[in-house]
């Protein structure tokens, strides 16, 4: 057992079976069978005030996960050099409840770590199968793009898979997870791309109301059912060009659905409460009002409620556990990763996702394809209004 001696240092050096120029300096040699062993016994031997354990080469193969009721501990490995597995399913380190936790600089199977529970406690340059997902606990302070670009999340929480999102920075490509990205480092990274199209709100809108009305501002559109009878709209469409990739492989006015897509707009419910009332954004091969019935992808305001919509063989919902409050402006961002689901965001927080792969757009649109906005009252004599801002979008990435 080795000494650790508080008053000269508090870290455990351990090395993986395949570190043997390293194996002199370290604490704890690992044989790549159940290294957990060796781990658990570094943290183990750190004392009361916490102290930090160094990873040096990798793979460590656990068995087990590694834990300790200890506060201010450090395991810091030396990059994807540090190749952590357990079952791809359980955190191969948790914190526990405890509090000072910092995890940093190796790579990890689909089990992630887990400090959702404690306190004050940080990841940092944590990799999930070789993917970037550097994170910073907000109470460390503002996000920061210092080289790496850095995730920062809203809340602390244990890492899941999600879809990576891929962005260019620095002259290289990085993967990032969205359930960590709050819509702003989004489109701050994306901003960064040469093409970043915005829909404007402009007389390019086609206004397909039944009795109702759409009126259109510099800034937004007004979107109003009227209310004097039953079954009215306030509709709005234009073609949605050029969200495609094929370059000449199909026409401009067809969504290539096997493309990353991301969208966000701005939204708002300014008159009407009543459950009759259903407000949608929506992308689709038609440019009627009404649920999706063919490939596309959108919202829909059931009242005050927001729902994620989804149409590939099939339509898929989901709440966004939102309800509006008249007035109010809400920023809606929505993350299309071909084949793997939808990932919806209100207000900079991510709140659910579509995956079941048959309900997903896929292919070639077999239609021209529209941007559509509107408000319907069913078939309830109702007055209802929704303000639709401009709609910008990211594909080809």
């Amino acid at each position: 057992m080795p000494e650790i001696k508080q008053d000269i240092r508090t870290a455990t050096i351990v090395v993986a079976s395949n570190g043997s120029l390293n194996k002199n300096m370290a604490d704890y040699v690992c044989d790549g069978v159940a290294d957990d062993v060796e781990v658990q016994l570094a943290l183990d031997a750190l004392p009361a005030a916490g102290g930090t354990i160094n990873l040096l080469d990798g793979p460590f193969t656990f068995a087990a996960q590694v834990l300790r009721a200890l506060d201010n501990v450090t395991i810091k490995g030396q990059g994807l050099s540090t190749r952590i597995t357990l079952d791809g399913v359980t955190p191969v380190f948790t914190a526990g409840a405890q509090d000072g936790w910092t995890l940093s600089d190796f790579d990890v199977d689909a089990g992630l770590v887990d400090i959702a529970g404690a306190t004050n406690s940080t990841l940092h340059n944590i990799t999930i199968n070789g993917l970037h997902s550097t994170i910073i606990n907000p109470d460390t302070g503002v996000t920061r793009f210092p080289g790496q670009p850095v995730i920062r999340t809203e809340e602390i929480r244990t890492l899941t898979p999600g879809n990576p999102i891929k962005v260019y920075d620095k002259h290289e490509y990085q993967d990032f997870n969205p359930t960590f990205a709050t819509p702003e480092f989004i489109m701050e990274m994306l901003e960064r791309q040469a093409r970043v199209p915005t829909v404007p709100i402009t007389g390019e809108w086609a206004d397909g109301s039944t009795v109702g009305s759409v009126t259109v501002y510099p800034q937004y559109m007004l979107l109003n059912t009227g209310g004097a009878v039953a079954n009215q709209d306030g509709l709005a469409f234009c073609v949605a060009a050029f969200v495609n990739s094929s370059f000449g492989a199909g026409a401009y006015n067809l969504v290539d659905w096997d493309n990353k897509l991301i969208i966000a707009f701005d939204i708002a419910r300014t008159v009407g409460d009543n459950a009759a009332l259903r407000g949608r954004v929506q992308l689709k091969q038609a440019n009627a009002e009404g649920i999706l019935a063919a490939l596309g992808l959108g919202i829909e305001i059931q009242n005050l409620d927001i729902y994620g919509e989804t149409y590939g063989g099939a339509r898929s919902t989901v709440s966004l556990a939102t309800t509006m409050t008249l007035d109010y402006t809400y920023r809606i961002m929505l993350v299309f990763t071909p084949g793997v689901g939808c990932d919806f965001y209100v207000n900079n927080q991510y709140t659910a996702q579509l995956t079941t792969v048959a309900n997903l757009p896929s292919g070639l649109a077999g239609a021209t394809s529209y941007w559509v906005c509107s408000i319907d009252n069913q078939a309830v004599a109702v007055d209802g209004s929704m303000v639709v801002g401009p709609i910008k979008f990211w594909n080809r990435l």
